[in-house]
């Protein structure tokens, strides 16, 4: 899995699909939270 972000991200395209990934990524752990935390109060 590291070698092949790592040899994604030698790419602009890849980096691209990278940082693509991680903002989704951190989109839904904050959707997710956001609902934890309205559930939980």
């Amino acid at each position: 899995m590291i070698a092949l972000l790592q040899s994604l991200s030698g790419t602009s395209l890849g980096l691209l699909f990278v940082l693509s990934v991680a903002v989704f990524g951190l989109r839904a752990v904050w959707s997710l939270g956001g609902i934890v935390a309205g559930w939980v109060s």
